[in-house]
């Protein structure tokens, strides 16, 4: 082996130990600046105990320090796969909070290469004695990281409802979908809880009642997270007639 040969070993070495370095320096110093996001702190914020997953699984940055597809593994693989979940009764309701995040890697076949596939949920719900119709409130936002995942994509009798708040500035902020457009006069009386939160996903059925969040949309939901637990609490209770 020349000594050439060595000296760029050496340096492959030390850019890649660098970088690694980098890297965990800079998800330390995102972990601190999202501080409020970790499944502990936001758990104790909505009165929830959590039931599965690290307390200080941050719900912000966790990608940043995720496992990556390994090219030096050929065979199918899981990469990650993060659950996590809390429950409590704030305001005598059952109320959940689920996260999944899962990535998996097929075969890495000659040629044509892998395919990787992603499972991702984050999910606020809670339980309403009330036989609710199906129905999507969804912000309208021009914003392709921040597009509404249909909940109910596979029901047939949904429909949108332009205009279906009848108030010129809520019609223009919400879309709402449902299979009985008489559930809008009820969902028109949460909407001024909703000023304050920025984007809303927030989807109906008999029973439940949730609020739904892509992955751009993380900071959202832990910065904001007692505005959507109140809307979906305040929902239950006016569905249930004791509002």
């Amino acid at each position: 082996m020349s000594i050439y040969t060595v000296f760029f070993l050496v340096f492959i070495a030390l850019f890649f130990g660098g970088a690694m370095l980098w890297r965990k320096r800079m998800v330390r110093s995102a972990e601190g600046q999202y501080a409020n996001s970790a499944l502990g702190v936001v758990a104790q914020r909505l009165g929830l105990g959590i039931v599965a997953g690290d307390p200080n699984f941050n719900l912000v940055v966790w990608e940043n320090s995720a496992p990556q597809v390994s090219n030096y593994n050929p065979l199918p693989h899981q990469v990650f796969d993060y659950r996590l979940e809390a429950q409590g009764t704030p305001q005598g309701r059952p109320c959940r909070f689920f996260f999944v995040a899962q990535r998996h890697a097929s075969a890495n076949v000659p040629v044509t290469g892998r395919t990787i596939t992603d499972t991702y949920a984050c999910v606020l719900e809670v339980q309403v004695q009330a036989q609710l119709p199906y129905f999507e409130l969804t912000s309208v936002s021009q914003n392709a990281y921040l597009q509404a995942e249909p909940v109910h994509a596979s029901r047939t009798d949904m429909q949108q409802c332009p205009g279906a708040f009848q108030n010129p500035a809520y019609d223009a902020a919400f879309t709402l979908t449902t299979n009985d457009p008489r559930i809008a006069p009820l969902v028109a009386r949460v909407l001024p809880l909703l000023a304050g939160i920025n984007w809303i996903h927030m989807a109906g059925e008999p029973g439940r009642l949730s609020c739904h969040f892509p992955r751009a949309g993380h900071y959202m939901f832990t910065g904001q997270a007692e505005l959507y637990q109140q809307a979906l609490l305040s929902l239950a209770a006016m569905a249930e007639g004791r509002a």
